[in-house]
Parts: C-alpha cells; structure tokens; sequence
C-alpha cells in the first residue's frame, strides 16, 4: 500500500512538472507563434478629415521594426506610437509595415480624405506678423 503512494505522488510530481514545462514553452514561443502586429486605435480607416494635419495612434507588438509610408517610426516601451502626419488634399493612402526578430512582416494600407486645400510650409496664412521695429508711432 506504501509503495502504491509513493507511485501515485511520483506520477503527481512527473505531470506537474510535464506540464509546468510545456506552459513555460508556450509562453516564451507565443511571441514566435502570434509574429508583428499593429493595432490602429485612431483615427479609423476611411476618415474623412477637414484638417490636413493628424495624429495616427496606435500600438505594436512583437516588432524589431515598424513604419509608415517607409519612414521609420519610434515605439514606448509598451508599444505605443503617435504620428503626425500632413494629409494632401483628396485621398491619402497611408502604408503601415512591421517586421519581427525573426524577418516575418506585416504590412496594410488605411485611407484617408482630406477635402481641403493643399497647405505650403512657406504660407503665412494664420500667422501674425511681429513687428521688430524700434520705432514708436503716436495718434
């Protein structure tokens, strides 16, 4: 009868160790398994804008490397980002692409409408002018 619990308990002990191996295996190959992902929280695909300018925001996962329109963007340590980005007038097709540590890729597009004019970086529209001069005009 005492040798019959001395099995029982190894049998025990062999599962739990079998097993507390294979969740230890699945946790640290879940990140080969599931490859680079991007969430794009905002705005959705589709939107259509009266801005030019936007804030894209979003989060990555499982990445080496992510960009958007081939220019590479920066990540927390959690994974988020946020890009700015100027929309030119009519639809804008914006291009996200990630790569993981092992050379997998992901890569979609999102389009978004902008229905305004073009703006130039050399516009002064909206801008006050300041003065510099020294000299004082009196009424």
């Amino acid at each position: 009868m005492a040798q019959n619990k001395r099995l029982v308990l190894g049998l025990f002990i062999t599962l739990m160790i079998v097993i507390g191996l294979g969740i230890f295996i699945f946790f640290n190959t879940r990140i080969f398994i599931a490859g680079p992902q991007i969430t794009v929280l905002e705005p959705k695909n589709g939107y259509v804008f009266d801005n030019p300018f936007i804030n894209i925001v979003g989060i990555a996962k499982n990445t080496a490397h992510i960009s958007i329109n081939d220019h590479p963007i920066f990540i927390d340590e959690n994974g988020n980002f946020n890009e700015k980005l100027l929309l030119s007038p009519g639809v804008s097709i914006i291009e996200f692409y990630a790569r993981d540590k092992f050379n997998r890729e992901i890569s979609f597009t999102y389009e978004y409408y902008y229905g305004g004019e073009m703006v130039s970086p050399n516009s002064n529209e909206g801008l006050i002018e300041i003065s510099t001069s020294s000299e004082e005009t009196s009424d």
